[in-house]
């Protein structure tokens, strides 16, 4: 396995060593032994990458979880302006802390994924009331279009 693939940074998801399609989909197979064995301190160790980023939180989330044939860490994560960068960096943190600590999970073709909400969760678009002016709407509209420019 090639361990110096670079990370890839898209919006919304940051992947190494490679960026799986979507939907988000997980497999109930079991995370190989040497994974399984070791879950707390690769937990733990990624809770740490995550806090010194300042992305850990409580709307935050990590898993361990096997994706598309693949054991993974999965990190779930609100997307933010500065996210393609910290993200890009934090992914980066993460696989050489595995690359250090948990060689044999890099072995066993351990994954990293971080992905937004916006990627996964249904978005639900109700009526809009008639009493609500058109520029307010308008306003919030493109305050949302303004934000996800990165």
């Amino acid at each position: 396995m090639d361990t110096e693939q670079p990370v890839i940074c898209i919006r919304y998801r940051a992947a190494w060593p490679s960026l799986p399609r979507l939907p988000l989909d997980v497999s109930r197979t079991q995370l190989p032994s040497s994974i399984h064995d070791r879950q707390g301190q690769i937990f733990d160790r990624v809770e740490r990458i995550l806090q010194k980023n300042n992305i850990s939180g409580p709307e935050t989330e990590i898993e361990l979880v096997v994706r598309r044939m693949n054991p993974t860490v999965l990190i779930k994560s609100p997307w933010k302006q500065d996210s393609k960068t910290r993200w890009a960096q934090t992914v980066e943190q993460i696989v050489d802390a595995m690359k250090k600590h948990f060689q044999s999970a890099i072995h066993r073709g351990l994954h990293v994924e971080m992905i937004a909400p916006q990627t996964y969760e249904t978005v639900y678009i109700g009526v809009v009331e008639e009493d609500v002016p058109w520029d307010d709407i308008r306003a919030v509209a493109k305050r949302h279009l303004d934000s996800s420019d990165s």
